[in-house]
């Protein structure tokens, strides 16, 4: 079997798993990875600023007298 033929039997992601850690794709695959990660912790960070602020409402109830001895 030549290379060309390894190289068309072998899958897209294979032929990604095999390049170097230092080419310029793997460092494109690498930032590209912690692109996703920061917008997950974005996402994550908002939904607990907004439960937060949620719970901040519920807590507050409409104003009552207290008695002070």
């Amino acid at each position: 079997m030549t290379e060309k033929d390894e190289d068309r039997g072998c899958c897209p992601l294979c032929q990604l798993m095999s390049w170097s850690r230092d080419s310029e794709a793997a460092q494109h695959l690498r930032n590209a990875r912690k692109e996703v990660l920061l917008a997950v912790k974005a996402v994550v960070e908002a939904g607990i600023e907004r439960l937060d602020k949620e719970s901040t409402r519920k807590d507050e109830g409409p104003a009552r007298k207290v008695e002070i001895s």
